[in-house]
């Protein structure tokens, strides 16, 4: 194709310029890399860092419910779901990925 070239071949928009060019198309987003760099392909074979995206993704997950700020007056039990039904649905969301954690551990 007329628009690969050296950067569509060996960069990657994640892991950035293999050649250090400031201006690589490919680490800026105007052109798309004609496939997975080597750190790309490591990454999805890989199962430890898997095992780290995920954790990763459940502790943004959490980490989404917990104020910045704890201002006074609240009530102890306001979990930021406003409602009974929230609680429960946010109980279940954590107690699936607890269960999902002590599943990746055996």
């Amino acid at each position: 194709m007329a628009d690969n070239c050296v950067h569509t071949e060996h960069c990657c928009l994640k892991h950035g310029c293999k050649y250090m060019d400031d201006d690589c198309p490919v680490a800026l987003g105007k052109k798309p890399q004609s496939f997975d760099c080597e750190e790309c392909d490591w990454e999805k074979n890989d199962p430890i860092y898997q095992l780290v995206a995920k954790l990763e993704s459940h502790i943004r997950f959490l980490l989404s419910f917990a104020p910045k700020s704890c201002p006074r007056g609240l009530d102890a039990t306001f979990y930021h779901t406003l409602s009974y039904k929230g609680d429960v649905e946010l109980q279940q969301k954590i107690d699936a990925i607890r269960a999902e954690l002590e599943e990746d551990k055996s």
